[in-house]
């Protein structure tokens, strides 16, 4: 979410109206990293049914708005003829990749007949893909507007096809019968991938994660408006009519049995689906969304355009290293009580998931989405009093003191940029250097103090 639509939701909740909490936590997190940054923040704004953004970096916020429009089966003009009920939605979901779009948890039937079955998947968002695969026993072909199919092509041979709305590209098992479990373990082992583009690149697996959006409460079926995933906001600007009776409607309006023309009305009898004269908005759980890194699709399972905003951290030191937030304040760590020469951080930990070379000696790589960084430094020489000082704002900030779990923002060298991270914080060795008995005062020798992120 960006910093200018924080700000929005700041003034609602200045002005008395009520979000949920799930909502107003997350919006307190963010203002709370903007304002450590100085309000400063990169924005970047991207449309389309399926967006694309190149050059994320690690935790930065992602803001999804959705549309959703009136879904009307069939085909020509509705007419009493051609009646073409409407429907609409009660939730949709919202997925996120960063190479390969193929999410076989959503294999299902794509061919079903008394004799014929088959499990596989739909893709029906516009564009030219490429398939690809490192085994055989997976097909490929298209499905046009018109229900015709085109020529099957089997795996690994690659397949690359280019589809427009009312098309889609079909990825299924072949044999007769098969489950969604023996599909679905074919399809992990011969590495099935679906990517944008005319060409197959190494394989990458879908790295989600899908955000399922419920809003049957409080709203029930909505047929036209927008939903803020992150903020849970809800816009509903028209409604339904099961069956019209000559009421008095706002335009423009849609109809189970009439083409809408300005200053004409419906047919009685025929479901209607009109517009708001003010908008209605509810309230959702709301669905923190962070930046994989690097390359992010994002779509939702409507096919109906979205609009995502990636902010990403304002840059500069701000004169401050370390700050430990206890009940949502940030509070910092004196640099006195640092040696800045020693304070280290090592942003973008990588952990393999797995490694290995093919017959020919080349090394594939897959390498997990989370990146926790390791923040580390020393103190000087300091007294008990000054330990127990720095002790007081660490400890103040523990939200678990026996897994000395906590959340900090950071300055990250390599990017000249803040951070915000939930961490934990391994144990202390206390060194002692003296101890003077007359006065009670321990010196200790420089100790080690680290935070790394989970």
């Amino acid at each position: 979410m960006g910093i200018v639509r924080d700000l929005y939701y700041a003034r609602k909740m200045s002005a008395g109206l009520k979000l949920p909490a799930p909502t107003v936590a997350l919006l307190i997190k963010r203002l709370r990293l903007a304002a450590a940054m100085g309000g400063g923040g990169v924005t970047k704004t991207v449309s389309g049914t399926m967006v694309h953004i190149t050059d994320a970096l690690a935790k930065a916020a992602l803001s999804v708005l959705v549309n959703i429009t009136p879904i009307q089966p069939g085909s020509g003009d509705p007419a009493p003829d051609n009646v073409r009920p409407i429907s609409g939605l009660t939730g949709l979901s919202v997925y996120q990749s960063s190479k390969n779009l193929f999410d076989y948890n959503l294999v299902d039937s794509v061919y079903s007949t008394a004799t014929n079955v088959r499990m596989g998947y739909y893709w029906t968002i516009p564009g030219t893909y490429t398939v690809s695969a490192s085994g055989s026993g997976i097909v490929c072909r298209k499905k046009s507007a018109d229900g015709t199919y085109g020529t099957a092509k089997y795996l690994p041979a690659t397949f690359t096809e280019t589809i427009t709305d009312g098309e889609a590209i079909i990825i299924f098992n072949p044999t007769n019968g098969a489950s969604k479990d023996t599909t679905v373990a074919l399809m992990e082992s011969t590495k099935v991938m679906l990517e944008v583009g005319s060409y197959a690149s190494t394989y990458g697996p879908f790295n989600g994660p899908t955000y399922a959006v419920d809003w049957t409460t409080p709203a029930g079926t909505v047929y036209h408006g927008t939903v803020d995933v992150v903020s849970g906001e809800l816009t509903v600007d028209m409604v339904n009519i099961p069956s019209y009776n000559g009421e008095t409607i706002n335009e423009p309006w849609l109809s189970s049995m009439d083409e809408y023309a300005a200053g004409t009305t419906p047919t009685i009898g025929a479901q209607v689906v009109y517009t708001l004269a003010t908008p209605v908005t509810y309230w959702i759980t709301p669905k923190q969304i962070t930046a994989l890194i690097g390359q992010n699709y994002i779509w939702s399972s409507n096919n109906e355009t979205l609009t995502a905003v990636l902010t990403a951290p304002a840059t500069g030191f701000a004169g401050w290293l370390i700050k430990c937030v206890t009940n949502g304040t940030p509070v910092e760590i004196p640099l006195k009580y640092m040696r800045a020469e020693t304070y280290t951080v090592t942003p973008d930990q990588r952990m393999e998931w797995s490694a290995e070379r093919d017959v020919t000696g080349v090394l594939h790589r897959e390498t997990v989405q989370n990146l926790p960084p390791k923040i580390e430094f020393n103190t000087p020489l300091m007294t008990n009093s000054e330990i127990n000082a720095l002790n007081s704002i660490i400890k103040a900030a523990f939200t678990s003191y026996l897994q000395r779990n906590i959340t900090i923002q950071f300055y990250d060298p390599e990017r000249d940029e803040y951070w915000e991270w939930d961490c934990y914080m391994p144990d202390v060795k206390y060194h002692i250097r003296n101890a003077d008995t007359v006065n009670s005062i321990i010196n200790y020798e420089e100790l080690r103090y680290a935070f790394i992120g989970y």
